[in-house]
């Protein structure tokens, strides 16, 4: 691929600089690819950081090889997690805005300047700007996300993560680093936990077009129900004297925690977080439903649950 002058921004203003921070870890050939929709952005971003989480072989080598030093490596010498690694780039960071890339997604040629645009755009200077993206499962796009409510934002950002994962939008740097990065101490749910700080100290744009591809394989984070439940208990507990001021939004939580616990085979648990859904949503067939099958054997409780209350895409399951 050549060695390319990431110093040289496309445009000659330091107000468009955008920093590029992919985390990575044991997984060479995805994060070549990765950089590779990185380099071919319309809008060159002013640096690209790639940390490396404790690779069993390291990733500097290959950055090296590739992009000569064209590319920042920063490495943790022991696996730290994915939210470390990024709040690690971001301290070395000197964009004006930020833009995350996991190391198994890619870009659209035109996603960093669509973003960028509707930042100069926008009079409300946006915390961060959103936009469409696909899943990707060998090779085809298999499913589009491109919601956006017009009002009502931040409760329905509380009731669901519509944004997506880290690779989906571009941050202004200075609200990211006044808000003070990610949470490390989440299991999953970082990067909606991270938005809803966000939206709570500026507005939040979007681009109506798909421009993110989201590969989508068997050892993602999403599908895995223990720490999608940890996560979502500490959503809980962090925001909830918002949620307590939305009890539909806190509702959904309490419900979709109930299927999580059915999953994870803890009836009891279940039950309880399905009888505080209908104490925040009143009469819902789907709280009602699960208080139900949460009286039965657990393996068929937990089957039921997982034929109605979970999405697939490829041979991947995911529990929201």
């Amino acid at each position: 691929m050549g060695f390319l002058n990431l110093r040289q921004p496309l445009n000659g203003s330091s107000e468009d600089l955008i920093s590029v921070i992919i985390p990575t870890r044991d997984r060479p050939v995805q994060l070549l690819r990765a950089l590779k929709s990185v380099l071919s952005q319309t809008h060159r971003p002013v640096e690209i950081i790639v940390v490396d989480d404790g690779s069993q072989e390291p990733t500097a080598q290959l950055l090296t090889q590739h992009f000569g030093q064209d590319v920042i490596c920063c490495r943790n010498e022991t696996p730290a997690g994915a939210a470390v690694a990024r709040n690690v780039g971001l301290r070395v960071a000197t964009g004006h805005f930020v833009a995350f890339l996991d190391d198994d997604d890619t870009w659209l040629p035109n996603k960093l300047s669509s973003q960028f645009d509707e930042m100069e755009r926008s009079l409300e200077k946006p915390s961060m700007v959103g936009c469409g993206f696909s899943y990707v499962y060998e090779g085809h796009e298999v499913a589009i996300r491109d919601y956006f409510p017009s009002h009502n934002f931040y409760e329905k950002l509380l009731t669901q993560n519509f944004i997506g994962g880290c690779s989906v939008p571009l941050i202004r740097t200075e609200a990211l680093r006044r808000i003070g990065g990610f949470d490390e101490g989440f299991p999953s749910c970082q990067d909606w936990e991270l938005w809803l700080r966000l939206a709570r100290i500026g507005p939040v744009g979007f681009v109506p077009a798909s421009l993110v591809r989201r590969e989508i394989h068997g050892d993602q984070i999403t599908a895995d129900v223990r720490r999608k439940i940890s996560g979502r208990e500490m959503l809980l507990a962090k925001f909830q004297t918002d949620l307590k001021a939305h009890p539909r939004a806190l509702g959904e939580h309490m419900r979709r925690l109930g299927t999580l616990c059915l999953l994870n085979e803890d009836n009891i648990k279940a039950r309880k977080y399905y009888r505080n859904a209908l104490d925040c949503l009143g009469f819902d067939w789907s709280a009602i439903i699960g208080v139900l099958i949460s009286w039965w054997p657990t393996l068929v409780a937990q089957s039921v649950a997982r034929k109605f209350a979970a999405s697939k895409i490829g041979h991947i399951t995911f529990y929201h």
